[in-house]
């Protein structure tokens, strides 16, 4: 699957509707300073995220509608936890989601469905009965859009500090996530645990504590009776333990930390990044968007 198309309607600076189109693989924007190269990254936001109206339409133009439509092409057949959109995929293999401030109330079903700036909404055109084809939110889904498809940024005044975050929702976490599922269940991990599981034990930090906590006992029983206090300390998740790392380039010989590096090659970094999670995503769901857009 990649991002065949984007459709702008009085979006900031692109006023009145707009069409541009990808093909999978590597897409450049080219243009002047202040052309609206940003403001396609933006519209890609405004599909994903809580917005308002007024943040994203001119001046005088207050009383025009705002909308985004995505469209996304080679979708193969939806599974798993995507299967509740399989219905919406048309008979190109294409999935189109629109982002509207203008209000919409449709039948759906047997219900009617009020639509606003707040609902991702997906073209359907096999709907029944007298019902003619249009644009439907399918019922009960909190976000259709990131469940389709994950954009991620890189924009030309990149920091480092969002590069080397190890979040699970961040492109290099996703990356270390994605590699490390064995590594959990391996003898490694279970060493170390064993490890981190005698260090802050009776015998390890605890043995400090015993007296800090007799006396926090004592304290609290004067107050509500016969009580004891224990400091615990459990065991981190993994993906905790991977915030904590980051990342060195060397060249030649030289091991340098990323933070050191120019911008050029951490933005060149982030870009290998998404590439590999793409690879690795798309071996695991045929779904996962094929294409990168770029600002130059």
């Amino acid at each position: 699957m990649y991002i065949k198309s984007i459709k702008l309607t009085n979006f900031k600076s692109f006023m009145g509707e707009h069409i541009i189109h990808f093909k999978p693989g590597v897409n450049y924007l080219v243009g002047n300073n202040n052309a609206g190269k940003t403001t396609i990254f933006d519209a890609f936001s405004f599909m994903i995220s809580t917005v308002k109206k007024s943040d994203y339409i001119s001046k005088r133009y207050e009383s025009e509608s705002v909308s985004v439509e995505i469209c996304l092409a080679n979708v193969g057949e939806l599974k798993g936890s995507l299967a509740k959109y399989e219905d919406y995929r048309t008979s190109k293999n294409e999935l189109i989601l629109l982002k509207t401030s203008k209000e919409t109330n449709i039948k759906q079903g047997n219900k009617k469905v009020n639509m606003n700036i707040k609902t991702v909404r997906l073209w359907n055109e096999q709907t029944k009965e007298d019902v003619p084809a249009q644009f439907e939110n399918p019922v009960g889904v909190a976000n259709v859009a990131t469940a389709l498809f994950n954009p991620q940024f890189i924009y030309a005044d990149l920091h480092n500090e969002d590069l080397q975050d190890f979040g699970t929702t961040k492109i290099t976490g996703k990356l270390i996530s994605s590699l490390t599922n064995d590594f959990i269940e391996s003898q490694e991990f279970k060493a170390l645990k064993d490890a981190h599981n005698a260090a802050f034990g009776k015998d390890g930090v605890n043995k400090y504590l015993g007296s800090t906590e007799e006396e926090l006992g004592n304290r609290l029983s004067e107050q509500f009776g016969s009580s004891k206090v224990h400091f615990k300390f459990n065991f981190p998740a993994a993906t905790d333990l991977f915030k904590k790392g980051t990342i060195d380039i060397e060249e030649n010989g030289l091991r340098t930390d990323a933070s050191n590096k120019g911008n050029g090659m951490q933005r060149a970094l982030a870009l290998a990044i998404i590439q590999l999670v793409a690879e690795r995503t798309s071996k695991r769901q045929a779904t996962f968007t094929r294409n990168a857009v770029f600002d130059r």
